[in-house]
């Protein structure tokens, strides 16, 4: 298994690979004339960078790498409660994993299982969220009189452009993870560190 450095500095090499499929299905979208196209390219980035910190490897209790780096970052701008608000919900997945198989298992680390897991998990308190606010500012401020304000903000406009780049993303950021995971990967991708504890 590679360690959480490891890990990172694939994923960011990984943008070489990723950067281009933006552009492909971004000009894939636009000539198709789907109607906001730039949704899928934009979602699509945005997911990839996640992968950071939303890995295979959140099912394991206790900080790891991938949540350390979100305390940290948060703690610099003065959100850290926010940080820990993330890192207890991650907490409550791999609880939840521990349940089914712990870490490594078919769940957390299965190909396509483990992605669409992850993305249910960590999109419904979101979805939940959102959904309560448009219908507060639908009953409450009159969104659906406003001019523009509702239409561009509608949940059905940018849920599937959400979704699909995001599966296709974490998919890809997935991928990495496990492949630097198997054993082969040991001594061709990377050399392993001697543990000092």
């Amino acid at each position: 298994m590679a360690d959480g450095v490891t890990h990172h500095n694939y994923l960011n090499k990984g943008w070489f690979f990723v950067l281009p499929i933006g552009i492909v299905i971004f000009s894939f979208s636009y000539s198709s004339n789907i109607s906001h196209s730039y949704l899928y390219i934009l979602f699509f980035y945005i997911n990839y960078l996640l992968c950071n910190i939303i890995s295979p490897d959140a099912d394991q209790i206790g900080i790891t790498s991938d949540e350390g780096i979100v305390l940290r970052t948060t703690k610099k701008f003065w959100i850290g409660f926010l940080g820990a608000m993330f890192v207890s919900y991650s907490f409550i997945y791999a609880y939840l994993i521990g349940l089914v198989g712990g870490h490594r298992s078919f769940f957390s680390h299965g190909w396509v299982i483990g992605t669409i897991g992850r993305m249910i998990f960590y999109n419904t308190p979101l979805y939940i969220f959102l959904w309560n606010f448009y219908n507060y500012g639908i009953q409450n401020w009159n969104w659906s009189l406003s001019i523009g304000l509702y239409e561009s903000t509608k949940m059905e406009l940018w849920l599937m452009p959400y979704l699909s780049m995001q599966f296709l993303a974490w998919f890809i950021g997935d991928s990495i993870h496990l492949i630097l995971d198997l054993e082969i990967a040991k001594g061709i991708l990377y050399i392993p560190k001697n543990n000092t504890r």
